[in-house]
């Protein structure tokens, strides 16, 4: 999870505490103290009075998900991990900000549960791994959106501020669409697809899905000789579930480099990895974002996400370089350049939900 995740601190922060007394109406196990078992309650029941935030909250407690709260940083909200099956949530954060952070991270585990990617899989092309990715954190938002729209019917009007304050675009698109009587499905598309117009946190995320796994040599890890495709569709149903179907209306909409492949800022350092690859380990490494597009961006555009986000990682870490030497003498990884297999396991796992 990228360092800024849905809002910026607050001044409040969980030392203001309701009453451990309060029970849960989503049977959550909960790890913590008193004191934090008692903001966690009270996040699960403030989510809970919207009707969508309950079906995510069921969602994550029948998969089995644990919920726990600790110091993730200064801005940091909350961690969805997967294949631990836990809810993060930062004890830095107000409760006014930890309702939508609740409610975002319980739609990722969610989106898990339907067959979605938890991570980095190194068996994974990434240019179907990075649109699903980033698919999967307009989603978890637009979710948390609409969770704060309905909470404002309810009369808890704080989290549809902190949304309007953090995600101005993408919570006009949803109201603005309803105000002029489009169906939901069709508010909510439109809420995601602004979530790809803030160029500084796509880029971020570029960092967290293409930068970090090719620093760490990761997709060395990958045994099978090349790299297979997602299931688009499969993979927008796993994501974008709704009312028992999908509410993404516009597939096609994601096709654009802007919103399926990576800046001119991460392909530059791109170019810079695979040339380090083939000085430091002799391999050939360019197949690794094969058919990832590339959308431009001025130097003003990463200079601003370097203030906001920090700089790049390291092109080819130590234990990155070690994975891929290592992976040239089991064989796995050639110099000569890996045959695209075609759309076998990653498929299958998708296809089966």
């Amino acid at each position: 999870m990228i360092r800024e995740t849905f809002a910026m601190p607050s001044e409040q922060t969980v030392s203001d505490a309701v009453s451990v007394q309060e029970k849960p109406t989503v049977p959550f196990k909960m790890i913590g103290s008193e004191e934090q078992t008692a903001v966690m309650t009270s996040l699960i029941n403030r989510v809970a009075e919207s009707d969508f935030g309950r079906e995510i909250l069921e969602d994550a407690c029948a998969l089995g998900y644990t919920l726990r709260m600790d110091d993730l940083g200064r801005t940091t909200k909350g961690v969805c991990r997967g294949r631990q099956k836990e809810i993060v949530l930062s004890s830095r954060m107000s409760e006014d900000v930890l309702v939508l952070t609740l409610a975002h991270e319980g739609r990722h585990a969610g989106q898990i549960g339907r067959g979605a990617i938890a991570g980095y899989m190194p068996e994974c092309s990434l240019s179907s791994l990075v649109p699903h990715k980033r698919l999967m954190e307009a989603d978890a938002v637009t979710a948390s959106i609409v969770v704060a729209e309905e909470l404002l019917q309810k009369g808890d009007y704080m989290p549809v501020s902190m949304a309007r304050r953090d995600y101005t675009d993408m919570t006009e698109a949803y109201e603005q669409n309803l105000e002029k009587g489009e169906p939901q499905q069709e508010a909510m598309t439109q809420c995601a697809l602004k979530w790809y117009d803030n160029t500084p946190r796509k880029m971020a995320y570029e960092e967290d899905h293409i930068m970090m796994p090719l620093s760490q040599g990761f997709y060395a890890l990958n045994k099978s000789g090349g790299y297979s495709d997602l299931n688009t569709e499969a993979g927008m149903r796993a994501i974008c579930s709704f009312q028992g179907g999908m509410y993404f209306s516009d597939p096609g909409a994601l096709k654009t480099p802007e919103r399926a492949g990576m800046s001119s800022y991460t392909a530059q350092w791109v170019k810079k990895h695979i040339e380090e690859c083939g000085k430091k380990t002799g391999a050939d490494v360019s197949d690794v974002v094969a058919g990832l597009p590339v959308y431009a961006v001025s130097e003003e555009m990463a200079g601003l996400k370097e203030r906001r986000f920090g700089p790049a990682p390291a092109v080819l870490s130590e234990k990155g370089a070690q994975r891929i030497k290592a992976a040239v003498k089991a064989g796995t990884l050639k110099k000569e350049k890996a045959v695209a297999l075609a759309p076998i396991l990653l498929n299958k796992r998708l296809n089966s939900r």
